[in-house]
Protein backbone atom coordinates (compact mmCIF):
# COMPACT_ATOMS: atom_id res chain seq x y z
CA UNK A 1 0.00 0.00 0.00
CA UNK A 2 1.29 3.29 -1.28
CA UNK A 3 1.09 5.29 2.27
CA UNK A 4 1.73 4.61 5.99
CA UNK A 5 -1.72 5.28 7.19
CA UNK A 6 -5.75 5.25 5.67
CA UNK A 7 -8.78 6.78 7.67
CA UNK A 8 -10.66 4.38 6.43
CA UNK A 9 -10.35 1.14 5.08
CA UNK A 10 -12.28 -1.66 3.83
CA UNK A 11 -11.26 -5.21 2.99
CA UNK A 12 -14.05 -7.08 0.57
CA UNK A 13 -14.51 -10.77 1.27
CA UNK A 14 -12.23 -10.75 4.79
CA UNK A 15 -13.50 -14.20 5.26
CA UNK A 16 -12.15 -15.25 9.15
CA UNK A 17 -10.45 -12.08 9.27
CA UNK A 18 -7.07 -13.57 8.80
CA UNK A 19 -5.51 -10.27 6.59
CA UNK A 20 -6.89 -8.48 9.60
CA UNK A 21 -4.12 -8.27 11.66
CA UNK A 22 -1.54 -7.21 8.68
CA UNK A 23 -4.36 -4.17 7.52
CA UNK A 24 -5.67 -2.59 10.64
CA UNK A 25 -2.15 -0.92 12.02
CA UNK A 26 -2.47 0.68 7.95
CA UNK A 27 -5.68 2.40 8.99
CA UNK A 28 -7.53 4.51 11.62
CA UNK A 29 -10.86 2.73 11.16
CA UNK A 30 -10.62 -1.09 9.73
CA UNK A 31 -14.19 -2.03 8.19
CA UNK A 32 -15.21 -5.51 5.95
CA UNK A 33 -17.70 -6.70 4.27
CA UNK A 34 -18.40 -10.76 3.28
CA UNK A 35 -20.91 -12.53 1.96
CA UNK A 36 -21.06 -14.97 5.02
CA UNK A 37 -23.47 -14.29 7.92
CA UNK A 38 -20.56 -14.53 10.81
CA UNK A 39 -19.95 -11.30 10.72
CA UNK A 40 -20.25 -10.87 14.63
CA UNK A 41 -18.13 -13.87 15.39
CA UNK A 42 -15.49 -12.61 13.16
CA UNK A 43 -15.52 -9.59 15.07
CA UNK A 44 -15.34 -11.17 18.47
CA UNK A 45 -12.50 -12.90 17.33
CA UNK A 46 -10.46 -9.88 15.89
CA UNK A 47 -11.30 -7.93 19.30
CA UNK A 48 -9.45 -10.51 21.33
CA UNK A 49 -6.15 -10.04 19.20
CA UNK A 50 -7.06 -5.95 19.86
CA UNK A 51 -8.38 -5.79 16.73
CA UNK A 52 -11.59 -3.12 16.66
CA UNK A 53 -13.39 -3.31 13.22
CA UNK A 54 -17.10 -3.06 11.35
CA UNK A 55 -17.70 -5.73 9.96
CA UNK A 56 -21.06 -6.30 7.56
CA UNK A 57 -22.71 -8.84 5.66
CA UNK A 58 -23.11 -7.93 1.80
CA UNK A 59 -22.07 -8.68 -1.30
CA UNK A 60 -18.93 -7.18 -3.65
CA UNK A 61 -21.64 -6.36 -6.58
CA UNK A 62 -23.64 -4.44 -3.85
CA UNK A 63 -21.50 -2.91 -0.92
CA UNK A 64 -23.48 -1.86 1.97
CA UNK A 65 -21.52 1.52 2.73
CA UNK A 66 -21.68 5.01 1.51
CA UNK A 67 -20.55 6.59 -1.36
CA UNK A 68 -17.15 7.85 -1.49
CA UNK A 69 -16.33 6.94 2.47
CA UNK A 70 -12.92 4.42 2.02
CA UNK A 71 -9.63 5.61 1.19
CA UNK A 72 -8.24 2.03 0.64
CA UNK A 73 -10.11 -1.07 -0.01
CA UNK A 74 -8.44 -4.53 -0.20
CA UNK A 75 -9.15 -7.56 -1.94
CA UNK A 76 -7.53 -10.49 -1.42
CA UNK A 77 -8.47 -13.71 -4.00
CA UNK A 78 -12.08 -12.38 -4.12
CA UNK A 79 -13.00 -10.71 -7.40
CA UNK A 80 -12.31 -13.82 -9.26
CA UNK A 81 -15.43 -15.83 -8.15
CA UNK A 82 -17.68 -12.47 -8.45
CA UNK A 83 -19.32 -13.25 -11.62
CA UNK A 84 -20.65 -9.49 -12.94
CA UNK A 85 -16.97 -8.27 -12.36
CA UNK A 86 -18.13 -5.47 -13.93
CA UNK A 87 -20.46 -4.27 -11.10
CA UNK A 88 -18.08 -5.49 -8.37
CA UNK A 89 -15.69 -2.69 -9.47
CA UNK A 90 -18.38 -0.18 -9.94
CA UNK A 91 -19.34 -0.48 -6.36
CA UNK A 92 -15.60 -0.17 -5.19
CA UNK A 93 -15.09 2.80 -7.26
CA UNK A 94 -18.77 4.30 -5.56
CA UNK A 95 -17.49 3.25 -2.01
CA UNK A 96 -13.69 4.51 -2.59
CA UNK A 97 -13.55 8.13 -2.01
CA UNK A 98 -11.79 10.01 -5.55
CA UNK A 99 -7.75 9.39 -4.93
CA UNK A 100 -8.29 6.47 -3.19
CA UNK A 101 -6.81 3.20 -3.48
CA UNK A 102 -7.67 -0.07 -4.09
CA UNK A 103 -5.37 -2.97 -3.79
CA UNK A 104 -6.14 -6.72 -5.47
CA UNK A 105 -4.55 -10.06 -5.27
CA UNK A 106 -5.74 -12.37 -7.55
CA UNK A 107 -4.67 -15.78 -8.82
CA UNK A 108 -2.86 -16.53 -11.67
CA UNK A 109 -4.36 -18.29 -14.76
CA UNK A 110 -2.11 -21.33 -16.85
CA UNK A 111 -2.45 -24.85 -17.64
CA UNK A 112 0.62 -25.42 -15.86
CA UNK A 113 -1.28 -24.28 -12.21
CA UNK A 114 -4.35 -25.80 -13.34
CA UNK A 115 -2.31 -29.01 -13.34
CA UNK A 116 -0.41 -28.90 -9.88
CA UNK A 117 -3.61 -27.98 -7.89
CA UNK A 118 -5.20 -31.28 -9.57
CA UNK A 119 -2.25 -33.39 -8.82
CA UNK A 120 -1.29 -31.56 -5.14
CA UNK A 121 -5.02 -31.00 -3.97
CA UNK A 122 -7.19 -33.28 -6.85
CA UNK A 123 -9.70 -29.59 -6.65
CA UNK A 124 -10.49 -28.34 -10.18
CA UNK A 125 -9.31 -24.97 -11.44
CA UNK A 126 -12.01 -24.80 -13.80
CA UNK A 127 -14.97 -25.66 -11.41
CA UNK A 128 -13.85 -23.24 -8.42
CA UNK A 129 -12.68 -20.72 -10.80
CA UNK A 130 -14.79 -20.91 -14.12
CA UNK A 131 -13.09 -18.22 -16.24
CA UNK A 132 -13.02 -15.71 -13.08
CA UNK A 133 -9.58 -15.72 -13.26
CA UNK A 134 -9.06 -14.31 -16.82
CA UNK A 135 -11.38 -11.82 -16.29
CA UNK A 136 -10.00 -9.98 -13.03
CA UNK A 137 -7.39 -7.69 -14.31
CA UNK A 138 -9.25 -6.35 -17.73
CA UNK A 139 -12.41 -5.39 -15.77
CA UNK A 140 -9.62 -3.45 -12.83
CA UNK A 141 -7.76 -1.90 -15.43
CA UNK A 142 -11.34 -0.54 -17.22
CA UNK A 143 -12.32 0.87 -13.90
CA UNK A 144 -8.68 2.12 -12.30
CA UNK A 145 -5.68 3.63 -12.63
CA UNK A 146 -3.02 0.94 -12.49
CA UNK A 147 -0.45 2.21 -10.15
CA UNK A 148 1.95 -0.45 -9.79
CA UNK A 149 1.63 -4.44 -10.68
CA UNK A 150 3.95 -7.03 -8.99
CA UNK A 151 4.13 -11.05 -9.62
CA UNK A 152 4.79 -14.15 -7.44
CA UNK A 153 6.81 -15.57 -7.66
CA UNK A 154 9.00 -12.65 -9.19
CA UNK A 155 10.90 -13.41 -11.44
CA UNK A 156 7.86 -15.30 -13.31
CA UNK A 157 8.91 -18.24 -14.47
CA UNK A 158 7.51 -18.17 -18.79
CA UNK A 159 5.50 -15.32 -17.49
CA UNK A 160 3.21 -17.93 -15.50
CA UNK A 161 3.01 -16.55 -11.81
CA UNK A 162 0.86 -17.97 -9.06
CA UNK A 163 -0.25 -14.46 -7.71
CA UNK A 164 -0.53 -10.97 -9.24
CA UNK A 165 -0.83 -7.84 -6.77
CA UNK A 166 -2.33 -4.82 -8.44
CA UNK A 167 -2.26 -1.23 -6.59
CA UNK A 168 -5.11 0.74 -8.48
CA UNK A 169 -6.04 4.49 -8.21
CA UNK A 170 -9.62 5.96 -8.86
CA UNK A 171 -9.07 8.76 -10.68
CA UNK A 172 -12.14 10.42 -11.18
CA UNK A 173 -16.08 9.97 -10.46
CA UNK A 174 -17.32 8.44 -14.21
CA UNK A 175 -20.30 6.47 -15.34
CA UNK A 176 -19.38 3.17 -17.35
CA UNK A 177 -21.23 1.63 -20.36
Amino acid sequence: LDVPMYEDLLEVGYGSGFFAPALAPRCRRYYGVDIHEYSEDVAAALRAVAIESTLRQGSLTKIPFDDGFFDCVVGVSVLEFVDDQVAACREVCRVLKTGGVACFVTPGYSKILDLGLKVLTGESAKRDFNDGRQRVIPALKRHFEVVCSKSFPFPTLFGVYMYKTLLLRKTADRLWD
